[in-house]
């Protein structure tokens, strides 16, 4: 499902910095929870419903309170975030010379990571240095904060290079989400 996010909309709102949700798209045969793109970032998305004080680690389990938080078949959130924002990655690169109007591939391996919780989260840990400037954990009262801390250094999309993302992924008018958000032409 592809709209205008309705809730990103009163931070970004009209007139303002377009923003685009897609939701459960599958890119290279991996299905990717969601997709945020936004003229200064593009996101991944992996949303869990757990809720609680969170600890992470790159390399061993999750948990949400007492309870394991799984990735996938990658273990942990943060692996499956990353193979999933490695495969989102040769897609940008392979659809690049139908997408751009300059040809600047070099800052499309900068794709921001958001693990959004559906439940309310308490996080006290510090993310590690190695990633914290491309990932980061959140839940939905804080989501809107944490997509608008990332911006990739130097690129900035134009609306019609991120419609033509959205296009390249075979997502058409008919997926367009219909509520209270307008359509993207």
């Amino acid at each position: 499902m592809l709209f205008r996010s309705t809730s990103l909309a009163a931070a970004f709102g009209p007139g303002k910095t377009p923003v685009y949700l897609i939701g459960n798209v599958m890119i290279d045969d991996k299905e990717i929870d969601a997709l945020l793109l936004k003229p200064d970032a593009l996101f991944v998305i992996e949303m869990k419903n757990y809720g609680g004080r969170i600890h992470l680690s790159e390399n061993t389990e999750w948990f949400a309170d007492e309870v394991e938080v799984m990735g996938g078949v990658h273990g942990n959130p943060y692996r499956q975030l990353r193979a999933n924002k490695f495969a989102f990655l040769p897609y940008l690169q392979r659809k690049a010379p139908e997408i751009l109007t300059q040809r600047w591939t070099d800052q499309w391996w900068y794709i921001c990571g958001i693990v959004l919780f559906g439940d309310e989260i308490q996080f006290d840990e510090k993310i590690p240095e190695g990633i914290s400037d491309w990932f980061t954990i959140c839940d939905q009262r804080s989501v809107v904060r944490a997509v608008s801390s990332f911006r990739t250094p130097r690129r900035v999309l134009d609306v019609a290079e991120l419609v033509r993302i959205i296009g390249g992924l075979g997502l058409t008018a008919r997926h367009l989400y219909t509520g209270t958000a307008p359509a993207i032409a």
